[in-house]
């Protein structure tokens, strides 16, 4: 009879309740769909007027020592969908959940917040601490500690509770890296918020690598380490991403695991969305059309017979967007960027926050293009779910021409909708686009010959002569798309066999040295 596990997910961020990105999709939907493998728990931040679908949880409180001084802090707690969640809130008068802010608004520049220069990483740490008394209190017997990214690697600076929660249940902690670009880095100075504990933890890895962050700490103490693509590990494994601090990997970079990110089509698709009036598959793919006419009109866009690209993503430098149009050069110049892909006949919308916020240089030039080219460039920096959907319904092609992408899940999304993506075959963009160039019988999408701005314009110019002369082949690759397979379910496999593998295993902590 197969084991059954308890999984314990450490995130920062899980959907729906709240999520900034691809990492809230992940862990909201990956405990569903292990429940098969055992009872599912995810613990995670309350930040506070974010939080959505916690009307009727419960509200208990717990004593955190920090510092030789007991603070009482607040979590949630509710049960949905068979998963169990906890959601831990950091805030009284000196430490405070808003990881994003810095402090609490009430009490920003009063000079109340003792530990406003070292946020927001010092709540990493306590929110590390607060989650394993939890763990300890509420008698969970974890199997496993799945922990999503660098936020939560903090729980390795408490080597006694976390040793004691070992003890208690022979506990394995597996790390899964989502973002090696982002790293939680830690300096020197922080250390002496830290208590002693912590604190020689964390000197210890500053010694052995010359600098420390929180996922350098988890890589360097979980048993195990894995990343949500095949394509990526691989990447991380040869140093080939575009990345720093891969010494961190050097002692473990033969033996990154895969867990390639799967897809909720309860909800991601067009037939089950909950945010499309008129639902469809490919048999009713003409509705397509219907939502293409629809926001041509809401967003002033020309309703004529040329196509519409989207680009949705976080509007960063990891996106891609510099081979659209980059903020690094002057107005005109950038504004010359995108008006020559444009006049490859698509039309363009860009969906997404921009890095630096509305007061920024992304901001002011997306702004900007959208009053010099009104007919043909939409930008809308202000996402949500509903509009993200009827987007993907809208467009014809996705553009993801990321520099770098751990798994990515709008490709996966927009073949779902019947909108063909084209991708620079990087991470997991490249190992789930099959490229219409090399295999035209098996293909996707496209994709980028280099990570360029020509190559992009050069993709756009082929990409819109088969869709405007081969129309047969363009619904081929709408076709492919919309069956292609990228559920959980499927994907799931791989988790199935690791927690089988080493449900009954005891992994001792690894000696620091």
């Amino acid at each position: 009879m197969k084991n059954k596990s308890t999984i314990v997910h450490l995130t920062s961020e899980v959907a729906p309740f709240y999520k900034r990105g691809g990492l809230g999709d992940v862990a909201g939907s990956l405990p569903r769909y292990l429940q098969s493998e055992g009872t599912n728990y995810v613990i995670s931040f309350h930040y506070h007027g974010r939080m959505k679908g916690l009307e009727r949880a419960g509200r208990a409180q717990l004593l955190i020592p920090i510092h030789g001084i007991e603070y009482t802090f607040h979590y949630y707690r509710l049960q949905q969908g068979g998963v169990r969640y906890y959601f831990i809130d950091l805030q009284d008068d000196h430490v405070f959940s808003d990881a994003e802010g810095g402090s609490n608004p009430q009490q920003r520049g009063k000079g109340k917040t003792a530990y406003r220069e070292t946020l927001p990483m010092i709540v990493h740490f306590y929110f590390a601490k607060a989650a394993l008394y939890l763990l300890l209190r509420e008698g969970i017997p974890a199997d496993f500690l799945l922990l999503h990214d660098w936020h939560v690697g903090g729980i390795f600076a408490y080597e006694k509770l976390l040793g004691e929660l070992r003890r208690r249940h022979r506990c394995k902690t597996l790390l899964l890296i989502h973002n090696y670009e982002h790293q939680g880095e830690l300096v020197p100075d922080m250390f002496r918020f830290m208590d002693e504990e912590s604190r020689e933890v964390l000197a210890r890895l500053y010694r052995r690598y010359g600098n420390a962050s929180l996922l350098g700490l988890a890589i360097d103490r979980s048993d195990f380490v894995g990343t949500v693509s095949k394509g990526y590990a691989e990447e991380l494994m040869t140093q080939r991403a575009p990345h720093p601090n891969f010494h961190f990997l050097q002692r473990r970079s033969d033996c990154v695991l895969d867990f390639t990110n799967g897809v909720d089509y309860s909800e991601w698709h067009p037939r089950n969305s909950p945010h499309l009036p008129w639902p469809y598959d490919w048999e009713s793919r003409a509705t397509k059309r219907a939502y293409r006419r629809e926001v041509l009109y809401q967003c002033g866009l020309a309703d004529d017979e040329r196509p519409l690209a989207l680009l949705m993503a976080r509007l960063t430098p990891q996106k891609g967007i510099y081979l659209l149009m980059n903020p690094a050069l002057e107005d005109e110049a950038a504004l010359a960027q995108l008006q020559r892909h444009l006049r490859t006949g698509w039309k363009i919308i860009v969906y997404g926050n921009p890095s630096g916020g509305t007061q920024g240089r992304i901001h002011h030039l997306f702004s900007l293009a959208q009053q010099r080219f009104p007919n043909r460039f939409f930008y809308d920096a202000d996402y949500t779910e509903p509009k993200a959907h009827r987007y993907l319904a809208a467009a014809d092609l996705l553009l993801s021409p990321s520099k770098f992408e751990p798994c990515g899940l709008v490709q996966l999304y927009a073949m779902a909708f019947g909108t063909v993506p084209l991708v620079n075959p990087i991470g997991g963009l490249g190992e789930t686009v099959i490229c219409h160039q090399r295999e035209p019988k098996r293909a996707t999408g496209f994709h980028l010959s280099e990570y360029t701005t020509d190559s992009l314009h050069r993709s756009l110019q082929r990409a819109i002569r088969l869709y405007g002369l081969y129309p047969d082949k363009w619904e081929a690759l709408m076709r492919r798309g919309m069956h292609s397979d990228f559920s959980w379910e499927r994907q799931i496999q791989r988790y199935r066999d690791f927690f089988e593998r080493y449900h009954s295993r005891r992994r001792l902590p690894r000696e620091l040295v």
